[in-house]
């Protein structure tokens, strides 16, 4: 689930966030509790429909962007998402 503010403003929740590894968006692999099968499909839906210029997710960076530079890397994450493949999740190897 995501909220826009404005056409400023993504509250992403725990859908994707600002990763300072990758310094890009990203999608938290390891811990999505349901499927990432449906989280790609989810964020092929929701990417071209959105527009925003700051990105705060729930856990991760915010950032601020040109909201045309977070179009294409939203459009990026879909299919580096959608490429993913299913996996348990292995609860023992978290460290929160």
């Amino acid at each position: 689930m995501l909220y826009l503010a404005d056409d400023t403003y993504c509250f992403s929740g725990d859908s994707f966030y600002w990763s300072r590894t990758d310094d890009d968006v990203a999608v938290a692999e390891s811990v999505t509790w349901y499927s990432i099968s449906e989280l790609a499909a989810s964020l092929a839906r929701t990417a071209p429909r959105v527009r925003f210029a700051w990105l705060l997710p729930g856990h991760g960076d915010r950032k601020q962007l040109p909201a045309d530079e977070f179009a294409h890397r939203m459009h990026d994450l879909v299919g580096r998402t959608a490429e993913l493949s299913p996996r348990p999740i292995d609860f023992t190897a978290l460290r929160w």
